[in-house]
Parts: C-alpha cells; sequence; structure tokens
C-alpha cells in the first residue's frame, strides 16, 4: 500500500514516465494521491524533494501557480540539505522555480515574478559553474 516507502518511490517514478508521455492529469493524480504518505515516509530524504518537485512542475502546467511555488518551495532546503547546491535534483528544482516565475509573470505580469525568475536564474548559473 501507499504506506511502504517503495510503493512511494515507484509512484514517483511513474510519475515522471506519465510527465514525459504528456499524461500530466494522471501523473498529478498520481502524485498527490501519495503525497502525505511521501512527506511522512520520506521526510528529510532527498527522494521527497524529488518528488515535490514533479509535482510542483505538474502544478505549474495546470496554472497552480500559488500551490506550485509552496510545492518547490518546501523542496529546496531537502534538496539543499541531502544534495548541496549544486546537485542536478536540485538544479531541476531551480530551473522548475524559474519555469514557474517566467510563466506566472507571462499571465500576471506582476514584476515581482519576473524578479524571482531572474533570481533562480542567477542561483542556477551560479551553482552549474
Amino acid at each position: 500500500g501507499l504506506h511502504h516507502t517503495e510503493t512511494i518511490r515507484s509512484i514517483n517514478n511513474l510519475s515522471a514516465v506519465l510527465i514525459d508521455l504528456g499524461r500530466t492529469d494522471e501523473a498529478g493524480d498520481l502524485l498527490r494521491e501519495g503525497l502525505a504518505y511521501a512527506r511522512e515516509r520520506l521526510a528529510g530524504q532527498w527522494l521527497l524533494g524529488a518528488y515535490l518537485t514533479k509535482l510542483g512542475l505538474v502544478q505549474i502546467r495546470e496554472g497552480a501557480y500559488e500551490q506550485a511555488e509552496k510545492t518547490l518551495n518546501e523542496a529546496i532546503p531537502v534538496l539543499v540539505a541531502q544534495l548541496g547546491e549544486r546537485h542536478a535534483q536540485t538544479r531541476k528544482t531551480y530551473m522548475a522555480l524559474i519555469q514557474l516565475y517566467t510563466s506566472w509573470h507571462a499571465e500576471s505580469r506582476i514584476e515581482a515574478h519576473q524578479a524571482l525568475a531572474e533570481s533562480w536564474q542567477a542561483k542556477y548559473e551560479e551553482t552549474g559553474k
């Protein structure tokens, strides 16, 4: 069941495949269904950050920007603590934040969103060196 760590890992992996296949709705449903269990079973582990990043990307595609912001901001400290700022998974989350604020700015024209996108872009570039 969902209370097993391996099930959560499988949800994480299957959701990635669904996203790649363009089946974002199914991936989102799956990720949301397992979210409480992921938070419980993977607390403090980098895999929780990866899980949250995938969910955040789905939320961006759904236009649920405020929720995506919360989700991705939950992922960052976990990933930085477990993997460091320069790890590929952490940088993937930086890219998700750039995508979030760029998309959000395109719809809202709120300058703060553009500034946040630029800030995360700088962080992404800085950690790639």
